[in-house]
């Protein structure tokens, strides 16, 4: 049970900023790091993509699957711009 309440209080601490094909995009509020969830997974669940003071487009991350696994790489592109996106092992997600 102790487990399962610091979880809850854990996932209080992620903001969700937006979400692109199934992927949320967030940051920690402690801190400000930007951190990614699949939508529908707990936000306790997150990655940690880096630092605020990072353009997170410069970094690639993998997600945490709900079999507790990892997922190819991704990574966001275009931020700042119109042309926002995610692509997942080089090719557009």
């Amino acid at each position: 049970m102790l487990f399962a309440k610091s979880m809850a209080v854990l996932s209080s601490f992620v903001t969700l900023v937006t979400a692109i094909d199934g992927i949320n995009l967030g940051t920690l509020t402690v801190n400000g790091d930007h951190v990614a969830w699949f939508s529908g997974h707990p936000k306790s669940d997150f990655t940690d993509i880096g630092p605020n003071n990072v353009n997170p487009c410069s970094r690639t991350f993998k997600l945490k699957t709900s079999t507790g696994g990892t997922t190819g790489t991704y990574q966001e592109f275009g931020c700042g711009t119109s042309d926002y996106g995610i692509n997942k092992n080089g090719v557009f997600y």
